[in-house]
């Protein structure tokens, strides 16, 4: 029979103790840290076709004026917010997440999904114009990042929240204007763009 912890409001969490709740919850940001975050290099990288996206948004509404944008909206998975923050360097720990990790660590572990990314999770970046860029012909931009609209950050590089625009392209730089086929694709390989489909070159329909 069943042990029921009743600090628990959940029915089904309620079966577990609070220890193998904890150790379930890591065992699941373990796998994600390497197969998605910084478990591996490209993982940083991946997000480099969202990233060009964000950049070249800014540079419109901002650098070049055209100020009609009031939003850009790109929906997805959560998958791809942790691309997307591993890329900008955020909640990385100084260790590896492993198997052996000491209780302290995985306690107090930055990279933790149920925080980072819940339920609806969202990466905004907040975009100012201001008049102290008048004197060089244009205006001086900021960008802020904002996870799940409650988590203001600073991304590595930035003087402060509110990066300017300079130092947030000397963070995120080295990831804008990536070759996705270089980055990710295969030789043997080739897309199809009207049809759609994968061909493998010389042997037909794949």
């Amino acid at each position: 029979m069943a042990t029921v912890y009743s600090d628990f409001k959940s029915p089904w969490c309620a079966l577990f103790t609070p220890k193998e709740v904890e150790l379930l919850e890591y065992f699941d940001d373990m796998g994600h840290w390497w197969d998605l975050s910084y478990g591996s290099e490209i993982n940083e990288v991946i997000g480099c076709a969202l990233m060009t996206d964000v950049v070249e948004a800014v540079r419109e509404v901002g650098v070049v004026g055209k100020r009609y944008k009031k939003g850009i909206f790109r929906f997805g998975h959560a998958e791809t917010n942790v691309f997307l923050m591993s890329l900008m360097g955020l909640y990385k720990d100084d260790k590896s997440l492993t198997a052996n990790m000491t209780h302290e660590h995985v306690q107090n572990r930055k990279f933790r999904l149920s925080d980072i990314t819940p339920f609806a999770s969202n990466i905004i970046y907040e975009v100012v114009s201001c008049d102290s860029g008048a004197l060089s012909g244009r205006p001086a931009l900021k960008v802020r990042v904002v996870i799940n609209e409650k988590d203001v950050v600073r991304l590595p590089g930035c003087s402060d929240a509110w990066c300017p625009w300079e130092e947030f392209m000397e963070s995120v730089g080295k990831h804008v204007g990536c070759d996705w086929d270089e980055v990710c694709g295969l030789d043997e390989m080739v897309m199809n763009k009207d049809e759609r489909r994968l061909w493998v070159q010389g042997d037909g329909e794949w």
